[in-house]
């Protein structure tokens, strides 16, 4: 075990339980934001922390920062419209998010369609 001062120990006969960790979910991950489209982006976490959403090429290049905020147990919302970081619209093709918080590393696919 771990305390919040950072000492740690062993405890024997101890019951560990382990939280599940959150879910990412996106709704409508092919579209157009040419024709006003929108990717919607569901965040369900466990634990709340910090969440970090950042958009990148397949190359691995950076697009964006699509969500960077402390979050409360439960589900947040957010979407991404199509833009890069200087809000000029994004090439067609594929893109990859990635989501880290409280026990979530997922890396999502959105692709764009002009």
């Amino acid at each position: 075990m771990t305390n919040s001062g950072g000492a740690v120990g062993t405890v024997t006969g101890a019951l560990f339980i382990n939280v599940a960790p959150g879910s990412v979910s996106i709704k409508d991950n092919l579209f157009r934001p040419v024709q006003g489209g929108r990717a919607t982006i569901n965040l369900t976490t466990f634990d709340a922390g910090r969440v970090t959403a950042r958009l990148y090429t397949v190359a691995g290049a950076f697009v964006a920062t699509l969500f960077d905020a402390d979050v409360p147990k439960g589900g947040t919302q957010f979407q991404w419209n199509g833009s890069n970081s200087a809000g000029a619209p994004v090439a067609s093709g594929l893109y990859l998010l990635r989501v880290t918080g409280p026990k979530i590393h997922v890396t999502e696919k959105i692709v764009v369609v002009k």
